[in-house]
């Protein structure tokens, strides 16, 4: 089964993370072994895109296209 692909966003309580989110979205903080970025990424086989701040998009690129939309 194809997975569409993953588009990982930072919501408004990103700042309750500050200052580690000054440099990498929510869900590239490590959290046990793996970040919520390589949970997704095993799941689905495919590298997710990243909707964050403005700042930060440069870096983080995200897909274009439909997309399964995932709050980091």
């Amino acid at each position: 089964m194809g997975y569409p692909p993953v588009v990982l966003f930072d919501d408004d309580r990103y700042g309750q993370l500050l200052p580690l989110t000054f440099t990498r979205p929510a869900a590239c903080l490590r959290s046990g072994i793996l970040t919520q970025a390589e949970r997704w990424e095993k799941l689905t086989g495919q590298e997710p895109g990243y909707l964050t701040s403005p700042v930060l998009q440069n870096k983080y690129r995200n897909k274009t296209g439909a997309a399964l939309y995932i709050n980091g």
